[in-house]
């Protein structure tokens, strides 16, 4: 949502939704821009039909500076501003973002 110079921190979680995680992995500012290069050249669609749901299980948290963050998972996404979540219908393929995670995590 956010410009990619306003990003403070990214991190790998493992979450329950996105105010409720554990820190796997943050990384490094090389890490940082490595990564950012290879999550923008994922594809993902936006939908708009369905429940709402919440961000579970393997996702990245990617910190702003004025302190927002975006809790991502494969299937669906959340932008937390002082404490509410924010639904971002976006989703991609599940096998590519786990095996983004995963290389960062080895």
């Amino acid at each position: 949502k956010n410009p990619v110079d306003e990003i403070a921190s990214i991190e790998m979680v493992s979450a329950e939704n996105s105010l409720e995680y554990t820190v796997t992995k943050a990384l490094s500012e090389k890490e940082k821009n490595e990564f950012i290069e290879k999550f923008q050249a994922i594809r993902f669609d936006s939908y708009l039909i369905g429940d709402p749901m919440s961000v579970n299980g393997n996702a990245v948290k990617i910190t702003y500076l004025n302190g927002d963050y975006e809790m991502i998972c494969y299937y669906w996404a959340e932008y937390v501003k002082n404490g509410e979540a924010y639904s971002v219908r976006n989703s991609c393929d599940e096998k590519e973002f786990n095996e983004l995670l995963n290389s960062f995590l080895e």
